[in-house]
């Protein structure tokens, strides 16, 4: 690895990456959000976007292992009540394995704004409402086909950005923000390499149209090389 400092090496997984939006109560665990990544090649194996995932793209028995598999890993960690922030692998079996667990909300735009557009629950909100003694609900009230995409452009300067609002009714555009300047756009590395970047929200009727449409949006940057 180059890199000066120890590690601690993660088994090897292979698989396809998901992240998870979801909430202890009691500790019965509640699924609101789970999300496909799209992770750059090794070794940074960055996520630099995501996918909503519903019963369209993942059968029921797979929801229900990874249910499971959370729901254990809760009991013997012994939370009780929290926002849960989780990412894992699905082998080629489609087989759960947890690579990061938090009793936290998920960050990146994600639990406050990614997955309140794509399910329609702001889980802060709600666990608040727990908290407080009000009713609560950390069930889905839809899961929409969504995207959110983060700038990933490396070893560039970008020289003129895509009006965005032109584009908004045509692509389908949610939400955008981009704060990219004349700054060179160096290796994306790690979530501090892009996160400033901006990102942009897009909906859409499958995993195909939504990756097509993100890939013509990108393309609409005019970018210098360095």
């Amino acid at each position: 690895m180059p890199f000066n400092e120890d590690y601690i090496f993660e088994t090897l997984k292979r698989g396809t990456e998901y992240g998870i939006d979801g909430a202890v109560i009691e500790g019965k665990f509640y699924l609101v959000l789970l999300r496909e990544k799209i992770i750059t090649s090794f070794p940074f194996s960055q996520s630099i976007g995501v996918y909503s995932t519903n019963f369209k793209d993942i059968k029921q028995n797979v929801y229900n292992k990874i249910t499971d598999y959370i729901q254990k890993c809760v009991t013997i960690l012994k939370i009780e009540n929290s926002l849960i922030n989780c990412d894992l692998i699905l082998d080629e079996n489609e087989n759960p394995f947890a690579i990061e667990f938090a009793p936290r909300p998920s960050g990146h735009n994600m639990h406050n704004n990614f997955t309140i557009h794509a399910t329609g629950i702001n889980m802060v909100k709600e666990y608040l409402n727990f908290i407080r003694g009000k009713s609560y609900n950390f069930s889905p009230k839809y899961i929409k086909n969504m995207m959110i995409r983060f700038f990933d452009f490396e070893n560039c300067r970008i020289r003129k950005i895509p009006n965005f609002e032109q584009l908004k009714s045509k692509l389908n555009i949610i939400e955008y923000k981009c704060n990219i300047g004349s700054e060179v756009l160096g290796k994306v590395k790690d979530g501090n390499s892009i996160i400033n970047r901006g990102y942009f929200i897009i909906e859409g009727g499958s995993k195909k149209t939504l990756k097509m449409n993100a890939d013509y949006i990108l393309n609409l940057f005019e970018k210098e090389k360095i």
